[in-house]
């Protein structure tokens, strides 16, 4: 019965944990240590906590001491339970779908975002990192995914480019600013996102509404070469971001 309880308590534990795997595996593991104590078990019970070196799982062994009546008799006090529980994600072998058409300027040398951090994106200005940026002549990080054009910018800023791109495909660039479509798609999910869910300041994994849309997948992309024309350039990785708000100030 014991080993039932505890079994359970792991199982539903780094079930909640694989939820954030595998961008955010230090919130998988403060996640499943929260559910096993929610679920019973002492913190003394969790023998260990740990993400695969891939970060696609996350396994936790447990302990438990469990007193014994009848063999006292027989001189055995006690037994031991030590379930082990894993869970963890699969990569999409479809790739990804629902992208916006603006891409987050990632090179060779430097191709990361920080959680938490905010970012200001198709912008005209100095290029870097937490900054705005003009990612080469003509081309202000907007991505012509599927066909060029203002319509389909549109289209796939508002619904997320529904075919499949996977890290190291290519796609071409949106040449130009193309700011009515960027302000028409980017407040329309801003102001859907507020009329239904409200503001939400300082937004963590943890906070945002699973299905709002203001939570995007964003393309990272290595703009080396850009230049005024369409060109292809090469997806790297994606990001997971939260839109807060659209200027139209300096573009």
């Amino acid at each position: 019965m014991q080993w039932g309880i505890v079994q359970k308590a792991a199982d539903a534990s780094v079930l909640a944990g694989a939820g954030y795997l595998p961008n955010h595996t230090s919130t998988a593991k403060t996640t499943a240590s929260t559910y096993a104590t929610t679920n019973g078990l002492k913190t003394s019970e969790i023998i260990s906590n740990t993400v695969a070196a891939d970060n696609l799982s996350i396994t936790m062994t447990t302990s438990r001491t469990v007193p014994y009546f009848f063999l006292k008799l027989v001189g055995v006090s006690s037994g031991t339970v030590k379930p082990i529980a894993k869970a963890g994600i699969k990569q999409n072998p479809e790739g990804t779908r629902g992208l916006i058409p603006i891409g987050l300027p990632c090179s060779s040398t430097n191709c990361s975002y920080t959680a938490g951090t905010l970012y200001q994106l198709v912008q005209a200005g100095a290029s870097g990192h937490g900054g705005s940026w003009n990612v080469g002549p003509g081309n202000w990080g907007r991505l012509a995914l599927g066909a060029p054009g203002a319509d389909q910018f549109l289209t796939n800023l508002i619904n997320g480019y529904q075919g499949s791109i996977n890290v190291n495909d290519y796609v071409n660039t949106e040449t130009g600013q193309v700011n009515g479509p960027t302000a028409t798609g980017v407040s329309d999910r801003v102001n859907i996102g507020n009329a239904v869910n409200g503001s939400v300041t300082n937004p963590t994994l943890a906070t945002v509404p699973a299905y709002d849309p203001r939570l995007v997948a964003v393309p990272m992309v290595d703009f080396t070469g850009a230049t005024g024309t369409s060109v292809p350039v090469q997806i790297k990785g994606f990001a997971l971001m939260w839109i807060d708000s659209y200027t139209s100030q300096g573009a």
